[in-house]
Parts: C-alpha cells; sequence; structure tokens
C-alpha cells in the first residue's frame, strides 16, 4: 500500500513543473478555457492548415512554457496504443471509392487513410494540450481555476467546489490509473 501511495504523489508530482514563464503566470481559468475552446476546435475543424497552425502554437507554447519536449513527448508516447487504435479503425472500416489496398475483407482506401491521420492528430494534439495545461497549472490553481468557471452554476444548486474538485483530481488521476495498469500488465 505504501508503494501504491508514493508512486501515486510521485506521479502527481511529476506532472505540475513550477515555472515563472509567461504561461505559467497566466490565470487557470483562461488555462482552462483555452484547453475547452482548443479541444472544441480540434473536434469540430478537418482543415489542414488548422492542425498545422495548432501544432505550431502548441510547439511555441512549449516552448515559452520552458517545458522539456522529451518530457512532453514521452508523457504522450504513453497514449500511443489509443493514438493507434484511433488510426487504424478508420483505415479498415472506412468505406471510399479510392481503393489503395485490399486485405482479406478489409478495403484501404485514401479516404480512410485521411480519417484516420485526422483522429490520430486529434488524439494527439487533446493528449499534448492537456499535458501543457496540468504541466503549467498547480493542482491548487487548476482545482480553483475550476470552481471560478463553475460558479455562475452556484444558483442552480451546483456546487462549484465540490465539482471542482472531483474534475480535477480525476484529471490527476487518470495517469496514475494509467501506469497502475501498465504495472498490472506488465506482472
Amino acid at each position: 500500500k505504501q508503494k501504491i501511495e508514493r508512486d501515486y504523489f510521485g506521479l502527481v508530482l511529476n506532472n505540475y513543473q513550477p515555472g515563472r514563464s509567461f504561461i505559467h503566470r497566466l490565470p487557470a481559468e483562461l488555462k482552462i478555457t483555452g484547453v475547452v475552446v482548443i479541444s472544441i476546435l480540434v473536434l469540430l475543424c478537418s482543415n489542414f492548415w488548422f492542425y498545422a497552425g495548432l501544432f505550431i502554437f502548441l510547439v511555441i507554447s512549449v516552448a515559452i512554457s520552458k517545458s522539456s519536449f522529451v518530457f512532453i513527448f514521452s508523457r504522450a508516447r504513453r497514449y500511443s496504443s489509443l493514438v493507434f487504435a484511433s488510426f487504424l479503425f478508420p483505415v479498415f472500416f472506412n468505406s471510399g471509392k479510392h481503393v489503395l489496398s485490399q486485405i482479406a475483407y478489409f478495403k484501404i482506401t485514401t479516404e480512410g487513410l485521411n480519417t484516420g491521420i485526422l483522429f490520430a492528430a486529434r488524439i494527439l494534439f487533446l493528449i499534448v494540450t492537456s499535458l501543457l495545461l496540468v504541466r503549467t497549472t498547480s493542482p491548487e490553481r487548476l482545482s480553483k481555476g475550476l470552481a471560478r468557471i463553475l460558479l455562475p452554476l452556484r444558483p442552480l444548486g451546483v456546487s462549484d467546489r465540490r465539482i471542482a474538485t472531483i474534475l480535477s483530481l480525476s484529471w490527476m488521476a487518470i495517469p496514475v490509473f494509467w501506469e497502475i495498469a501498465r504495472g498490472i500488465l506488465r506482472r
């Protein structure tokens, strides 16, 4: 039990990197809102130029935050099976007119490849964006920022602090549970 607790707190503390960069100093509400807006845009847009611009924006944001590109890449690499599956499903199960290859009952089409690349890019951008948020915002500021964002829901009977605490704890716990599951599968 002590090892699991130590691993849990080590993983939580390893996600946040204290710093004095411009991105670190931004209010947590602004960063959370930015992540939500980027997530919605990533899910709605399928324009190549949008994704190219978003890639450049994320590279610049990581550089400004003085986060390690190696750290971001290593954390994103942990989700490679999810990214790979999000690429493969459209490749094998998307019907299209321009057949490139046929393997058994599956037709690999140009449209399927394009959709697979789009889905994989979406997942990667969502992962990197949320990693950057967690890397530059302390858990306390993240929770307080979520509470401030949810404050207008208080007249409806919604407890802003409770929901913010639940969301911030789950946000931090997902990587922890992922690591625990990976450790169990390796045994």
